[in-house]
């Protein structure tokens, strides 16, 4: 079966589930397909059983001007196919096999996200265009390439064995950084003033069981609209954001406990607040939060894990909204965590 799905910039774009959405795509006109996803998830897909055989990307070749695919099933050991896909803009491949994709017929792609990139080598991308990098179980020798992307302004690694975070640095537009489950051994305690410069350039900033205290690199991002810090057992102070003026969104979920609330409370105001999970406030009583404005509902959720009394959430401003149940927050945290294309 095939839907019709609409992503950001790009128009035409088809879900394709299983052999049946194979068969379907194949009878559209070309000039109808633009994009596809492939995918055995979703409403009224029947699950993949171990008795059905793999599916093939061999029909990828009758759509050679596609611009967007996103491949989100792991078993192909044909994805070469996608070498030959040379107007290629927004690329999302999980597969095993990603070491066999070479890039150097691409000069177009923008968006890249790899989920296996352990031996992939980013050596062969020539595009000038590439803004977004997404990778997973990434190596030192896959990131040491990422500074000759003069225009990436994205980067998120996951599961990355990192050293540093210089190579990440390197790229004089980065705005955005993501680091989850990967804590690099330098931490950033020698940054280089160019380093510093990235840091205070970057908008968004996205630390996700980050191991290491994360306040050497906090202190340096001074620019930051978007802050969201999730898992960092090693955060206490929340010091930083008196350094963060323009900050407009801050998450702070299943963290250890924090010493005070008190540099949030004297900003006076943050666009959007989630406080969840584990993250116990010491001292402070929740009352304070009267005197901060925001624009868009807070979050104070979990509340059983917090050393508070049950007046101080009935204390809370009108709008504030309180979870006790932990399906919900998880749920929750998912829809907040979904990065934006």
């Amino acid at each position: 079966m095939i839907f019709k799905q609409y992503f950001r910039g790009f128009e035409n774009v088809w879900r394709v589930v299983d052999q049946d959405g194979i068969n379907e795509i194949l009878q559209l006109n070309k000039n109808e397909v633009n994009g596809i996803l492939f995918t055995d998830k979703g409403p009224g897909v029947r699950p993949i059983t171990a008795q059905e055989p793999r599916f093939s990307l061999d029909f990828l070749a009758n759509f050679p001007n596609l611009l967007f695919l996103r491949v989100t099933r792991n078993e192909f050991n044909d994805i070469h196919i996608i070498n030959g896909l040379s107007k290629m803009e927004h690329l999302y491949i999980r597969s095993h096999y990603s070491d066999s994709l070479d890039f150097s017929s691409m000069p177009n792609l923008n968006f890249l996200n790899v989920e296996n990139s352990g031996n992939l080598s980013l050596g062969s991308i020539h595009s000038n265009n590439l803004e977004t990098i997404s990778l997973k179980y990434a190596t030192v020798s896959t990131v040491k390439n990422l500074p000759r992307f003069s225009n990436l302004k994205s980067i998120e690694v996951n599961y990355g064995k990192l050293s540093s975070l210089r190579p990440i640095l390197q790229s004089p537009c980065l705005e955005q950084l993501s680091l989850k489950n990967c804590t690099p051994r330098d931490n950033g305690q020698e940054l280089t003033d160019q380093e510093m410069r990235a840091l205070s350039n970057l908008k968004l900033l996205e630390l996700y069981n980050y191991r290491a205290n994360p306040n050497p690199i906090l202190s340096a991002c001074h620019n930051l609209r978007r802050l969201h810090l999730q898992s960092c057992p090693l955060l206490r102070k929340l010091d930083f954001l008196n350094s963060m003026p323009d900050l407009q969104e801050l998450i702070l979920a299943d963290c250890k406990p924090l010493e005070s609330l008190n540099p949030l409370y004297k900003r006076g105001w943050i666009d959007r607040l989630v406080i969840s999970g584990s993250t116990v406030i010491e001292s402070d009583s929740l009352e304070k939060l009267h005197q901060v404005r925001m624009r868009l509902r807070p979050i104070i959720s979990h509340k059983k894990h917090y050393k508070l009394k049950n007046s101080d959430f009935h204390s809370l401003p009108e709008g504030y909204l309180s979870f006790d149940a932990y399906d919900r927050l998880n749920i929750f945290l998912h829809e907040e965590s979904v990065r934006r294309i």
